[in-house]
Formats: structure tokens, sequence, C-alpha cells
């Protein structure tokens, strides 16, 4: 059983129709040279996914993405709306970008 697992959603096209599909990889590295071949062929890559060695999706709760919003936005609680969703959809880039750098 591999130590982490890579899921890669890509869209194609099937005879003019959009074509959803999943593919799971071992490694950070096969996972970077599928998005590339797929990059290539014409694929859209529409999500990467990493789960942790025990299984877990790293992917963080709403509860979680709204408390680091506040722990790193002090006025975060004071924002509009909009603003606020702005703040959690910027952190959860944040973290799928440090967890691509396999910081976390």
């Amino acid at each position: 059983m591999p130590s982490e697992l890579f899921r890669v959603i890509t869209i194609g096209d099937f005879d003019g129709k959009p074509l959803r599909h999943t593919r799971s990889l071992s490694t950070k590295e096969s996972a970077d040279e599928y998005v590339k071949d797929c990059e290539r062929r014409g694929r859209r890559v529409e999500s990467i996914e990493y789960f942790r060695r025990d299984g877990e999706l790293s992917k963080p709760t709403a509860k979680q993405i709204a408390s680091a919003c506040l722990s790193y936005r002090h006025d975060y609680g004071v924002l509009s709306p909009e603003e606020q969703k702005m703040v959690r959809f910027e952190a959860v880039e944040w973290l799928r970008a440090w967890q691509k750098e396999e910081v976390l």
C-alpha cells in the first residue's frame, strides 16, 4: 500500500462532450508527469487531491478554514460576506500550494 496517494481529476473532450476522468497515482512525480501529459493532450486539470499516509484527504473543514482566516486576518469577522469568501478562497489556495511543495 503506498504511503501517499495523489488523485488527479481532468476534463477532456469525447465526441464534443466533456468527459471527466479520475486517475490515482502513488508519487508526486508521477502525478506531476500525468498533469503535464494531460495539458499536452488538451485536457483541463480540474483538481489535484493529496491523501496523507493515514488515507485522509488533506482538506480542512469549513470551521478550520474560518479559524485560520481569523488567525491571519484579525478583522476577518467584520469583513463583508464577499470579502470573507475571498479570504477563505485565498487561504485554501495557499494551503494547496504548500501541500504541493510537500511542506504540509
